[in-house]
């Protein structure tokens, strides 16, 4: 045996080094697969004026009404071999000059994520909007 090499039994084993191992090789094992991963972003913003005869629908009334929309939002992803996942943010804020009380600020955000395997899928979306 080499007089550099300290004989191994005498040597203490720690368990916290056994542990980090560990970890660090089922942390390896699960992103593996995020390697092969696309990401996207997709921004949109519009802008956009409208007159309305009649915006609240309101029988009778025939008044004009100028607006203002603006929206602006974006389709962010992640997709890799076996699942993919998307989500829609965006941002609307009406204005009408002469009609205050329709003057709104909505926010949407849509969602899925897709799981696939040859023989299994699972899917999850859903919607919030406020």
């Amino acid at each position: 045996m080499s007089s550099s090499f300290r004989n191994r039994s005498a040597m203490p084993r720690h368990p916290l080094r056994v542990g980090v191992a560990l970890f660090c090789a089922a942390s390896a094992a699960l992103v593996a697969p995020a390697f092969a991963a696309q990401v996207y972003v997709q921004p949109t913003a519009t802008l956009t004026a409208e007159n309305d005869s009649n915006l609240d629908l309101d029988p009778g009334s025939n008044t004009n009404v100028q607006g203002y929309l603006a929206t602006a939002g974006a389709l962010f992803g992640i997709a890799t071999p076996t699942w993919e996942t998307t989500a829609r943010a965006r941002l609307e804020y009406r204005d009408y000059p002469k009609d205050s009380g329709d003057n709104r600020l909505e926010e949407y955000l849509d969602f899925r994520s897709d799981y696939s395997t040859p023989v299994s899928h699972a899917a999850v979306s859903g919607t919030i909007d406020h």
